[in-house]
């Protein structure tokens, strides 16, 4: 019987709100035509905010009053017109940071167990705070797509390069709107994550990058996109 079990906690429940805000963020932008959004620093302290969400938009075409309402709802954030002293941009690397500071941690053991027995493991938070960690098979995990802000994987190497399969795992999460996807080893993990939204230039490469037999070489090509970051941690 393979292994499943749910691995919520405060810390996915953190990783899920920060991902949510900022998709809400990248929408009311869109939407009221702004340059950017700031948000009060005080509301992203984990593990999270106790009310609503301060946020400042600058310099919009239209007023983000409305924008800020309905994509607050689609987004579950409850945010008001307020102060604001950190950029949204900044929000991305916000989540990484958790995970690299909490749930790296478990996974990395995770890691360990997949190197001596070859099995993989694959943990995802979805957008509501739950996690679930799933077991693979000898040398890969598959499992069907289900939509969520941030997953990872373990492999049973010391070097955490991406699979063809992996990239493909990666393409569909940023086109749902996920953030992150991190490959662990027990030589490291390897993050690949979002810092903007996926445009349809940025598909091509993606697509580009999943046919190529090189691991290397297509994480070059993905670290050539601008909205694209690629770091170990």
């Amino acid at each position: 019987m393979k292994e499943q079990r749910i691995v919520t906690s405060s810390d996915t429940r953190y990783i899920a709100f920060l991902s949510r805000l900022v998709n809400f963020a990248e929408d009311v932008v869109d939407d009221a035509e702004c340059d950017t959004i700031y948000v009060s620093r005080s509301m992203l302290e984990p593990p999270g905010p106790s009310g609503p969400v301060e946020v400042r938009p600058v310099r919009c075409r239209y007023d983000p009053a409305e924008s800020i309402e309905v994509f607050g709802r689609e987004w579950d954030i409850e945010a008001v017109l307020g102060r604001g002293d950190v950029a949204y941009t900044d929000i991305y690397g916000l989540v990484l940071r958790h995970y690299r500071d909490s749930v790296h941690v478990f996974m990395a053991s995770m890691a360990s167990r997949s190197l001596a027995t070859r099995i993989e493991y694959f943990l995802a938070v979805f957008f509501n705070g739950e996690a679930v960690l799933l077991e693979g098979e000898t040398d890969r995990v598959t499992v069907p797509f289900f939509r969520h802000c941030l997953s990872s994987h373990t492999h049973p190497a010391r070097l955490p390069f991406p699979s063809q399969p992996d990239l493909r795992t990666i393409t569909r999460l940023f086109l749902e709107r996920g953030i992150a996807h991190i490959i662990e080893t027990v030589g490291g993990g390897l993050a690949i994550y979002r810092v903007g939204p996926i445009t349809e230039d940025d598909l091509v490469v993606f697509r580009e990058a999943e046919a190529l037999d090189d691991p290397r070489e297509s994480l070059r090509l993905l670290g050539g996109i601008e909205h694209v970051r690629i770091s170990y941690i």
